[in-house]
Parts: structure tokens; sequence; C-alpha cells
């Protein structure tokens, strides 16, 4: 009788076990494919956010160069010769030596004098935003030279000439139309619309020219020199976020005894925003990550690719307008 129960016992066993293992064997199959499923459910997330991207990315491109480039039939003549031009003025140049940066709590820098000051160096200020100071001597170039480089230069063709490496497209729109508070600004109410090369990076960008002396006393500059100012806010085109505005800019041009000196200013990101769909989500945790975002994208080395992009394309520029101007230039 003890033999059976014994027997007994251990079929039971068995018969539990036997249980308890296909309980298992189903709880994993049903694991293995839950992580199977959920992979799934990812991947055509992810392959559907892929082509939404690339869609909103081809919207943005067909938008961005939706204008047509304006050269006439001298410019195309002039094309290939103005272009290695640009590049010998890039070789004779050579590397471009970036300042240290610095750091400084707060800057007054709508003050107009300040265009004109503190030239070449890297500034952060406030641990907040940078200010990249960048003074190009133009020796030769007048004000009326510059303004009229600015007011003709309406095509992709035109824009390589100043900078062969790094310019790649550049049309003219019109977003309002004012005149200036003073004689001295030029553009004003007119967008530049460009893609370039700053650092490793291609930026497609909107420059809205302004007036920056509405509400400043800018007649000063006359006497010390001053002869021709260009102000823009840089609209920034980017994917899938759209346009975001990522700083602005002055140039001041100064003629004196010594020559001429193009003196030029950069604050970068500054009231960084989004511009378009406020209210998408795209916008909304660029909004909220700005402080990260902006941490990555406007580093340091970033400050020290504009300083020396504006070096190599202002540089370039002074010798082709005393190229095409007919008067000598300083290299």
């Amino acid at each position: 009788m003890e033999k059976k129960k014994a027997v007994s016992a251990a079929m039971r066993n068995e018969a539990e076990q036997f249980r308890k293992e296909q309980n298992q064997a189903m709880e994993d199959a049903t694991t293995t494919l839950s992580q199977y499923f959920l992979f799934t459910v990812v991947m055509v997330v992810v392959i559907y956010m892929g082509f939404c991207y690339q869609e909103m990315a081809k919207d943005i491109e067909r938008s961005f160069f939706s204008l047509p480039d304006q050269c006439g039939e001298q410019e195309i003549s002039q094309n290939s010769s103005n272009y290695e031009y640009g590049l010998d003025s890039l070789r004779i140049l050579g590397e471009v030596q970036v300042p240290k940066a610095v750091q400084q709590e707060e800057a007054d820098y709508e003050d107009p004098q300040s265009w004109i000051l503190n030239g070449n160096s890297i500034t952060k200020v406030g641990g907040n935003y940078w200010y990249v100071a960048v003074d190009t001597d133009m020796s030769g170039i007048s004000g009326d030279m510059l303004r009229s480089w600015f007011e003709t230069v309406n095509c992709s063709d035109m824009y390589r000439w100043w900078h062969p490496k790094d310019h790649s497209y550049g049309v003219w729109l019109t977003y309002d139309s004012y005149e200036a508070s003073t004689s001295l600004v030029a553009r004003q109410g007119k967008i530049h619309r460009v893609k370039e090369k700053i650092g490793r990076k291609m930026h497609k960008l909107d420059i809205f020219f302004h007036d920056p002396c509405v509400g400043k006393d800018c007649e000063v500059l006359k006497a010390q020199g001053v002869e021709l100012i260009l102000s823009g806010r840089v609209h920034a085109h980017l994917t899938p976020i759209g346009r975001v505005y990522a700083g602005f800019f002055i140039h001041t041009l100064r003629v004196d005894d010594a020559g001429s000196t193009l003196h030029s200013r950069f604050t970068m990101g500054k009231n960084v925003h989004c511009l378009d769909h406020p209210n998408s989500w795209a916008c909304s945790l660029f909004d909220t990550f700005q402080w990260f975002i902006k941490k990555v994208m406007l580093s340091e080395k970033n400050a020290g690719a504009m300083f020396i992009h504006c070096r190599e394309e202002m540089f370039t520029l002074g010798r082709l307008l005393a190229k095409l101007n007919n008067v000598s230039s300083r290299d």
C-alpha cells in the first residue's frame, strides 16, 4: 500500500512539474511574442517618422529654393574669373586664427558706439549667448561701393564670388518698404535668402535686413567716419521645426585717414525661439529643451566657426570690390 502511495505521489509530482514547465513555456512564448510585437510597432513608428521627416525636409527644400536666380549675361560672363579670384583671395588669407573666448556677465550691444569697438573677439555673455566681433581691413572701399554690392548681388553666381567655398545659393526678396531713419542704413525691408556653410555644416537662412538705428542716435557715427550700416535678423530653416530665430548681426563700414574698416558684430543665441507653427510638437519640444539645444548648437566651436567664416568672406569681398571698382586694396 505504501509503495502504491509513493508511486502515486511521484506521478503527481511529475505531473505538477510538467504543468509548471508547460506554463513557463507558454509565458516565455507570450513574452517573446510581445517583444516581437513591440519591436515591430517601434520599427513601424520609426520608419513612419523617418518618412515624415524626409517629406518635411523636401517641403522645406522646395519652399526654400522656390525663387529662381536672377543672373544676367554680364554676371554669367564674369563668373569664372571672379570665382577664381575669390579662391585666390582665400589662399592669400590663409588659416584664420581664432581669438580665445572670454566671459562677460552683461553687455550693452544696443549702443551704436559698441558697433565699432572691441574688434576681433569672441565673448560669452552671461553664459547665455555669444557675441562675435570681427574687424576687416577694406582699404580703398567706400560706403557707396559696399552699398552697390548688396544691391546687385542678386544671384547665386555672384554670391559664390563672395566666398567660393562656403556660399552656395543667394537670392533677394522684399518683406517691407520703408525709409531708413538715417542715410547710413542700407537694404532695410529686404530678405537675403542664402544657403551657406559655417564650419562644417550647411545652413539655409533668411536674413531680414532692417534699420538698427530706429530710436538710436546713429548720426554720431558719421563724425567718426562711418559711411554704411547693414543689419539683419537671422532666421534658420531647421527640419522638422521650420524657421527659428537664431540671432542678428551688424556690419559697419568706417572710413578714415588710415583706410576703410568693416566692423562686423554677431549676436548668436540671444532670444532664440521657433517662428513657424508655434503649436506644433516640434516647436514645443524646441522651446522646452531650448537650453539644451543652445548648449549643443551654440558652442564655443560654433562661435569660432562664425569668426572664421566672417573673416574669410569679408577679406574676399574687400579684394573683390577693389577689383570690380578698379581701386587698389591692401592684402
